[in-house]
């Protein structure tokens, strides 16, 4: 167990492994805002620990590297997904609608190389058209691939090299069967960015293994 020193929690979603700088970041996502009050998301990011291998707890204070404040360009809205582009040091939220025939949106913020208590603004990309209860993201290691998911399937972008995540978030995107969950709240790619790994949020909380990447055809 790890505590995140001068961190609050107020509703933590998401989190990110990512490598920037030879550095290994974990970058975490309060951003949750059920009731869409107006308040500031937050993003922790700490140094990725090492596992403990033994069986005896153990708890540990980690130190917050940097804590970036931010809020959506056009409103306050609750988010459970957040992905990071290491690639680009870009970062990208999808909101969850909570009114019946509400679509999800992506928005994206660029890392800020240094700490800032200044609220940073969010930039609406696009509406993931289908997507209504986006619950988890994560963008592949090579930066290429996004997957969004919700309390049923997944949905897999892709982009160029050549093209940014606003063409890429634009496009049709490929539908992944999920197994069937008790609360699917958590997906991430594995380091080959062919291989989709997933749980739930509520018990039992068997861990999934799912064929992403190498099936997806590029656009």
């Amino acid at each position: 167990t790890f505590d995140i020193a001068g961190a609050a929690a107020r509703d933590w979603e998401d989190i990110a492994s990512v490598r920037m700088g030879n550095r290994d970041l974990l970058m975490i996502a309060d951003t949750g805002n059920n009731l869409n009050v107006p308040m500031p998301g937050r993003i922790y990011i700490v140094a990725e620990p090492k596992l403990n291998t033994n069986k005896r707890k153990v708890r540990s204070k980690l130190k917050c590297i940097q804590c970036i404040r931010f809020r959506l360009e056009d409103g306050w809205f609750d988010s459970e997904s957040m992905g990071v582009d290491a690639t680009r040091k870009r970062i990208y939220f999808v909101t969850k609608p909570r009114k019946k025939g509400q679509q999800s949106t992506v928005y994206e913020l660029s890392k800020p190389a240094q700490p800032s208590k200044k609220v940073l603004v969010a930039k609406r990309l696009t509406v993931l058209k289908g997507v209504n209860t986006a619950t988890a993201m994560d963008i592949s290691p090579d930066g290429l691939r996004a997957v969004v998911l919700t309390y049923g399937n997944a949905y897999e972008y892709v982009r160029r090299k050549s093209e940014t995540w606003a063409v890429g978030f634009a496009r049709p995107p490929r539908v992944i069967v999920m197994p069937r969950r008790s609360q699917g709240e958590s997906i991430c790619y594995g380091a080959d960015g062919k291989t989709l790994y997933l749980t739930s949020e509520n018990l039992p909380t068997p861990l999934w293994q799912v064929g992403a990447g190498a099936a997806a055809k590029r656009p």
